[in-house]
């Protein structure tokens, strides 16, 4: 199904059947990735609310002999990460290793240390030749339909305004109502961007299937691996959606999809021509940074 995924953990939880109790574990330990390596068993049964057996169980379900199985195997993919990652995303491997955590942060300086590390987990959860490959396919595909589920609108929005600059035939689906129709007569050379973050609904998994019985290809953006609606997708990228306040924080995934729009206009020929002809349709309307009108330089101007 689609592209191989290099996540540590969308390789092995998906496809796997997980029972709710090992869905919670695997969401704790992506959760916690960069400092389990230096956890016992008991810490991490103890912090994830379940037993160690239950704990030793989900490791041998992902495919591991057993817990320091497991963590050796984890800290050998994060090392891995943070050397193939150096010039788009640099880990800082030894401080993501380390437990502890700052004390005596005020409210701004835990809000900007959780966004910051919103945006370097979720660009870092993917390898740049995965992003090479989802920006290619959308690059090359004939129709783009993209989706935000819930909070995540916004920001499919924000995706869909940009790429829109680019590329053609990109379109936005405002309402789970304009899916359906849509999806209608797409085949397997479009693509349906589809953020779609916790919670998680039946409209979601029906989305899924719609784009699917269609035969078009599925790039998800989603902040969970083990959930309804990974085994759909061709395409998974992973961002992180942890906030300070009562609402899933959007800058990681932001972050991610204005990467991809990046690298959509490097692969795209005609983007530096077509942003100049659309940037010329405004110029009349719009004021210099002294505040007087700009004015196109027609004949009538200059005479």
């Amino acid at each position: 199904m689609g592209e191989v995924m290099d996540n540590f953990f969308i390789d092995r939880i998906k496809g796997t059947p997980l029972t709710k109790g090992q869905a919670r574990i695997a969401r704790y330990m992506m959760e916690n990735q960069y400092t389990i390596c230096q956890r016992s068993l008991m810490d991490i049964s103890k912090e994830a609310g379940v037993s160690d057996a239950s704990v030793l169980r989900f490791t041998r379900a992902i495919g591991f002999e057993g817990y320091n199985d497991f963590k050796a195997a984890l800290y050998a993919y994060l090392a891995e990460q943070a050397g193939a990652n150096t010039g788009h995303s640099s880990l800082d491997l030894g401080s993501r290793l380390r437990s502890g955590t700052a004390h005596g942060e005020n409210a701004f300086q835990d809000f900007l240390r959780v966004s910051l590390e919103n945006v370097e987990r979720s660009l870092s959860a993917t390898s740049g030749d995965t992003y090479a490959h989802i920006a290619a396919s959308l690059t090359a595909s004939r129709n783009i339909y993209i989706f935000g589920n819930r909070a995540a609108r916004s920001a499919a929005e924000h995706f869909a305004r940009g790429l829109r600059y680019v590329k053609d035939n990109v379109i936005f689906l405002q309402h789970t109502n304009d899916v359906y129709p849509a999806l209608y007569g797409a085949g397997s050379q479009d693509v349906l961007v589809y953020l779609c973050i916790s919670r998680f609904y039946k409209t979601d998994v029906h989305i899924c299937e719609a784009a699917k019985a269609a035969g078009m290809r599925l790039c998800l953006v989603t902040n969970t691996a083990p959930s309804p609606v990974t085994k759909y997708a061709d395409h998974i990228l992973l961002v992180r959606t942890d906030g300070t306040s009562y609402f899933n924080s959007m800058v990681g995934i932001s972050a991610v999809c204005e990467y991809l729009l990046t690298l959509i206009a490097e692969r795209t020929p005609d983007t530096a021509q077509r942003l100049e002809a659309i940037d010329r349709y405004s110029e009349d309307e719009r004021y210099t940074a002294s505040g007087t009108r700009q004015k196109k330089n027609t004949q009538q101007d200059i005479l």
